[in-house]
């Protein structure tokens, strides 16, 4: 398995910057890092018709509580594992690049095979 690296800084830069952008008006944070909750604190307090809501995967019980993380969104559920697994991505997915307001992927910008229409596609694995 890939190391994790700067995983977490990510996911809180482009949280942050969604909301500035003007690019939602929930975020939904599937997570039990804590080194997530000042990204939350900071969409709430400057954005405060976002909603934010955090699933935290019951995988361990240190991490499935995640007091804080779950204080400071909206909203907070437990994932159960079964169903973590049933929504990840493969270990290879077709992408192509897209336009800045397609989906993203750990600020990566992608819009699935099956969209494009002639793009060139290649295979992202590591996720």
């Amino acid at each position: 398995m890939p190391e994790e690296k700067r995983t977490d800084v990510n996911i809180a830069v482009y949280m942050l910057d969604d909301a500035y952008q003007g690019r939602c008006d929930r975020i939904v944070l599937v997570s039990g890092d804590s080194d997530l909750v000042p990204a939350i604190r900071m969409v709430r307090a400057r954005f405060p018709s976002i909603k934010t809501t955090v699933y935290v995967p019951a995988q361990a019980p240190q991490r499935a509580h995640a007091v804080e993380l779950r204080t400071a969104a909206h909203a907070s559920r437990e994932l159960p594992l079964n169903l973590l697994s049933k929504a990840q991505f493969p270990t290879g997915v077709l992408a192509v690049w897209a336009a800045p307001s397609r989906s993203r992927v750990l600020g990566r910008r992608l819009l699935l095979a099956k969209e494009s229409q002639g793009a060139d596609a290649f295979p992202l694995t590591g996720f």
